[in-house]
């Protein structure tokens, strides 16, 4: 990396300007680590102009660019989190769902809400912008929407936006070029959950009065109204009970294969009324399943969603 940042010094000397090095890397310290890549130290000699933590694949809403961000204060270095048109397999969020369920196959195109949750986010951990990756130019009406969102935080709290885990993608799980991501995790029978959801906003002021809160779990593994749930958010009980009602069924099938997580099958949601259980930044989450006893098999949380949602 000093090779290539005298390189470019030359030829900046000659052209009168400093040509700026931007590096796109694994999506946080110890991953960079772990390939070879000492970014910290990059970052305090001056070497990059601009350090770009970027996820495998799929849209990420949970990528540590604080650690970035904390070295990258002390410098003249910046943090672009890199930002993706694709998501895993999800169907949109729904206030209250229909009788009938979620109908319609899922799709993998990710949605302006699903972008303003990781815009959001990444805001709160001090990035001081973002990469649009594999967005083709010139940019479609729904991606300049997003882009006008990246470059006003402000104007994606006016709108729909979701927070989320970022579900596993091919081998991502081994923690070596990606971060070790929090599902598919296996609901085994009476066997406690431990999960952190990020959320970039304050639902306690006075603007986030006007907007819904519901909470979606996203199940494989049949699914029914009569598995038992406990969930706890921030160690406030939510949920104690049949899922019942709550559950969602999921009409519409995947098509196509590849290296990801199953789809869901159904979804339990839940409205969250009281917004102060909600804090800016990490909120832990508990799930526990008491199985059914005519299940078949054991229950996956493949996906883990946090809905904001303007009243209309």
């Amino acid at each position: 990396m000093k090779q290539v940042r005298a390189k470019l010094d030359q030829m900046g000397t000659r052209e009168g300007r400093r040509i700026a090095l931007l590096v796109r890397v694994p999506p946080s310290v110890r991953n960079c680590t772990w390939a070879g890549l000492d970014v910290r130290a990059w970052m305090r000699q001056d070497l990059v102009d601009v350090i770009i933590p970027a996820q495998l694949m799929t849209l990420s809403h949970c990528m540590p660019v604080d650690e970035f961000s904390a070295v990258a204060a002390q410098t003249k270095c910046r943090v672009y989190a890199a930002i993706y048109p694709r998501t895993q397999y999800t169907h949109p969020v729904v206030a209250v769902p229909r009788k009938a369920g979620y109908s319609g196959a899922p799709g993998r195109t990710a949605t302006p809400a699903l972008v303003r949750g990781a815009v959001l986010n990444y805001r709160s951990m001090d990035v001081d912008g973002f990469q649009l990756y594999n967005f083709n130019l010139p940019l479609q009406a729904e991606h300049l929407t997003m882009a006008q969102d990246m470059a006003h935080p402000e104007r994606a709290l006016l709108h729909d936006r979701i927070y989320a885990l970022t579900p596993a993608y091919f081998n991502d799980h081994e923690d070596t070029y990606q971060y070790r991501k929090q599902i598919p995790a296996e609901l085994a029978s009476g066997k406690a959950v431990a999960l952190s959801l990020f959320v970039g906003e304050d639902l306690t002021e006075k603007r986030a009065k006007s907007v819904e809160v519901v909470l979606r779990l996203g199940l494989a593994g049949a699914p029914t109204p009569r598995h038992v749930l406990t969930l706890s958010l921030n160690g406030r009980l939510l949920k104690r009970g049949r899922m019942g009602a709550g559950l969602a069924e999921v009409t519409g099938k995947r098509r196509g294969g590849g290296a990801h997580p199953p789809a869901a099958e159904a979804y339990y949601q839940r409205t969250i009324r009281d917004h102060s259980l909600l804090r800016r930044g990490a909120n832990d989450l508990s799930i526990t399943v008491a199985a059914a006893r005519d299940a078949l098999s054991k229950l996956i949380l493949v996906e883990c969603q946090i809905a904001v949602l303007p009243k209309r």
